[in-house]
Order: structure tokens, then C-alpha cells, then sequence
């Protein structure tokens, strides 16, 4: 059974036509939250994030014992500055002063502290969402050569990939899926960012996974999941390319979900689908 520009879709009761190969590109399926949650695991395990927490740690707890230098230091001149003025006299003023120089100079070292503890802590988060983004990277399912990308764009290409995902679910007996704009929005800004750094993966530039891109839009279903693709110049390429994968062929194919929401930036090729129940 062929489908949409000569594509055919690899899926139950469904062949592929011999004389359409799969046009070329990369792609990369996740599935609910728990494989994120496996990740964020083995990411927290590696010794460069943990290296990286520990150093973060240490300079917030410096930064703490600055701060309390500093506390008790700016109690101490206030302690002081009270007593010169009730005595008046040189030597109470003297001590006063010195009192006042050494709680602004512990006020400084506090502040010092802070910002150290504060690089410290965006190293550890950048450290972390290297080895998130290296995990995400690692989870191609499926891999085929380089292409030359699309050239030209046309948002009813979110239709044909809605389409299609809905033959395939039909042939394997899933209800239809519906379109939804929250999923979109998670879909397309995804892949605006995968286009605009060039990479490719479950896990945004800035750390967050699929399943945080997915809620920061208010959508709030029980499942969700995710197939991404790049370096494919038609939706029924990448559509095909999905469906001759398990991975995510079975995110396709999962009769549990019920919405779908589809992004795609032409340089690059860049293709999501976004899911959910």
C-alpha cells in the first residue's frame, strides 16, 4: 500500500515499495518520562558531573562561611560604632573604624565567595547538560547517510505528516491521532533550536528534556514521547524513515496516545513529532 508521493510506510499489512529507498538522514525516538529519567541517572553517575558538583559544593559552602563572616562582622561594627559614640572618646572612635574596614572587607570576600559558588554551580549545570546532551545523542536507533536537506517549505507538510502517522495507525488498528497546538509548539521550537546549533537529539542546548519542553507549554497528558529527524527535505521522507525504525515506529504506532504535534525548519531538514495521551 503506497501513500503520499510515492512514500510507502513499513507498517503492519504495509510494504515498502522496492522502488522507493528511504531517503537519507538521521533520526532519534523517546518515550515517556522514564528514559529521561535514566538518563538524568547515568548523567548524575559520571565522574565529570560529579567532579563538577563536588567543586560547586564546596564553594557554596565557603560562600556560606563568608556570608557568616560577614554577618557577624557587620554586628560587631555596629556593636563598636555604638559604643564610640556613647564614650567618644579617640580610642573607641579608633576601634569603631577599624571595625567598620574589617566587616566592608568581609562583605567583599563574602561577595566573592557568592560569585564563585555561582560559577561553580553553572559549571555543574553546563557540565551536566554536556553529558545529558551526549546521552541523547547516543540514542540514534537509526542511522543513514547525509543529505542535502529541504529547500523549500510549505506548513501543510504538518498535514502530511499527521496523515500518514494516521494511515499507519489504522493499518495497526490505533484510533486516529488529533492535532494539537501545545504539542506544536513544543515540537517546533525543538526544532528551531536543533537547527539553530546543529545538533540533533532529545535534550534541548539549554539541558532541558523533551518531557520539560513538552509541560513548559501546559500540556498535561499522562504519556508523551518524542521522534526527532534531520537532513530529510519532505515529510514523507522522514515519515518513512520513522516508520522503518522500531523505536519509533512504536511511538507511531501507540494506540495509548491521542494527540500529535508536528515541527519542522526546512535548512537542515529538521523534523518532531511530539505525542501525547
Amino acid at each position: 500500500m503506497t501513500v503520499a508521493a510515492g512514500v510507502a510506510l513499513a507498517g503492519p499489512g504495509v510494504a515498502a515499495a522496492v522502488d522507493d529507498p528511504p531517503e537519507e538522514g538521521r533520526i532519534s525516538a523517546i518515550n515517556n518520562a522514564d528514559e529521561v529519567r535514566a538518563m538524568e541517572a547515568k548523567a548524575a553517575a559520571s565522574p565529570q558531573v560529579q567532579q563538577a558538583e563536588a567543586k560547586a559544593a564546596a564553594a557554596q559552602a565557603q560562600a556560606r562561611k563568608a556570608v557568616s563572616a560577614a554577618t557577624q562582622a557587620k554586628k560587631k561594627a555596629a556593636a563598636s560604632a555604638a559604643r564610640a559614640k556613647k564614650l567618644g572618646s579617640p580610642g573607641a572612635k579608633r576601634s569603631a573604624a577599624k571595625a567598620k574596614a574589617a566587616a566592608k572587607q568581609a562583605n567583599a570576600k563574602a561577595k566573592a565567595a557568592k560569585q564563585a559558588a555561582a560559577r561553580a554551580a553553572a559549571h555543574a549545570e553546563e557540565v551536566r547538560r554536556s553529558v545529558m546532551r551526549g546521552e541523547s545523542s547516543s540514542q540514534k536507533a537509526f542511522l543513514a547517510d547525509s543529505s542535502q536537506g529541504a529547500t523549500t517549505t510549505d506548513d501543510s507538510r504538518r498535514s502530511v505528516v499527521l496523515d500518514l502517522a494516521n494511515q499507519a495507525r489504522s493499518a495497526a488498528g490505533c484510533k486516529a491521532l488529533s492535532y494539537n497546538s501545545l504539542l506544536e509548539r513544543a515540537a517546533q521550537g525543538h526544532a528551531e533550536d536543533m537547527a539553530r546549533y546543529n545538533y540533533m537529539g532529545h535534550v534541548s542546548r539549554d539541558g532541558r528534556t523533551f518531557d520539560q519542553r513538552i509541560r513548559a507549554t501546559g500540556f498535561d497528558g499522562d504519556r508523551i514521547g518524542e521522534n526527532v529527524g534531520a537532513g530529510f527535505s519532505t515529510a514523507s521522507g522522514v515519515v518513512d524513515a520513522w516508520m522503518r525504525s522500531p523505536a519509533h515506529r512504536a511511538n507511531i504506532l501507540d494506540c495509548r496516545y491521542r494527540y500529535l504535534g508536528v515541527g519542522y525548519v526546512v535548512s537542515g531538514g529538521y523534523w518532531v513529532q511530539n505525542f501525547g495521551s
